[in-house]
């Protein structure tokens, strides 16, 4: 029974990330460089692609979201909670 709670949890938290995480990264323009899949262009990179890199650092992701990195312009105007979400729904498009 507390397996199927926990699976529960992490169901539904998952499923939370991935709603509001999608939402945000189109209201914040995320979207208007990143795909979320597409697999053959390697500049700006595809967010799973993201996320299979960095699955085991989130705090990189945090800081490239909020300091920018190569290309990638920063983000100041992203509230902690906002780059927390971004970075868990990233997180949720690793394999």
């Amino acid at each position: 029974m507390k397996n199927l709670v926990i699976l529960g949890i992490l169901f539904y938290s998952s499923t939370v990330w991935s709603t509001e995480g999608e939402a945000l990264a189109k209201q914040r323009a995320c979207l208007g460089c990143h795909s979320v899949q597409h697999i053959g262009i390697s500049y700006p990179p595809a967010l799973v692609r993201v996320a299979e890199k960095h699955k085991d650092n989130p705090e990189h992701i945090k800081n490239v979201i909020r300091n920018g990195k190569g290309k990638m312009p920063a983000h100041p105007t992203l509230t902690d909670a906002e780059i927390l979400i971004l970075t868990n729904w990233i997180l949720t498009l690793a394999n």
